[in-house]
């Protein structure tokens, strides 16, 4: 039934749209609207969330894969990442170097796509350097970026196929640090089949 919501409403605005003037009424782009709204409803029912924004912990510096990024010092207070609106929100200039840890919320098996949205705001340092983010399954690193700094304001909507299978429950891990003041937002972490 959800599926074919869309088709539904398409179908009421192509009716509502059947007038002479041509002109689109505010009744016509409120159709347009929930047109767009259960389509994108339908297509995030594939989805299947890999992690919640709630459940991160802080991963213990000496079971972190990525230990060689490490600085001298790890200074990440109660204000360096937290969750805002059911997100991950994190604040560079309150936490040097970010590594989380959680359990899978669902499996993912080879080729399966995952769908990862991380946002950050203009990246700034007193001199040129660059951030690291990365995702991790268990020890391997499934997907990674370095983002040159200074750089703007940018959305990241990445999507992979799966090479490895994670059984649910599995640590997924998130890696982040940069140079300067800067505020990253993960939005989520995503699968389907």
């Amino acid at each position: 039934m959800a599926r074919d919501m869309p088709l539904l409403l398409l179908t009421l605005l192509l009716v509502a749209c059947d007038d002479d003037s041509g002109q689109m009424t505010a009744r016509d782009a409120a159709a347009a609207a929930a047109v767009d709204a259960a389509t994108d409803d339908a297509t995030d029912l594939d989805w299947s969330a890999l992690v919640a924004a709630g459940a991160w912990t802080d991963a213990p510096p000496q079971d972190d894969p990525l230990s060689g990024h490490q600085p001298d010092a790890i200074e990440c207070d109660i204000a360096g990442w937290f969750v805002e609106n059911g997100e991950l929100e994190v604040n560079t200039s309150r936490c040097n170097y970010l590594a989380l840890t959680q359990p899978s919320l669902t499996a993912v098996e080879p080729g399966d796509v995952i769908n990862l949205q991380l946002r950050h705001f203009d990246l700034t340092a007193p001199e040129p350097a660059s951030a690291h983010v990365a995702l991790l399954f268990g020890d391997d690193v499934v997907w990674e970026l370095d983002v040159p700094i200074p750089g703007a304001a940018q959305v990241l909507d990445v999507e992979w196929t799966a090479q490895g299978a994670l059984p649910e429950g599995s640590p997924v891990g998130l890696h982040l640090h940069n140079h300067g003041q800067n505020t990253w937002t993960l939005a989520h972490v995503r699968t389907r089949r």
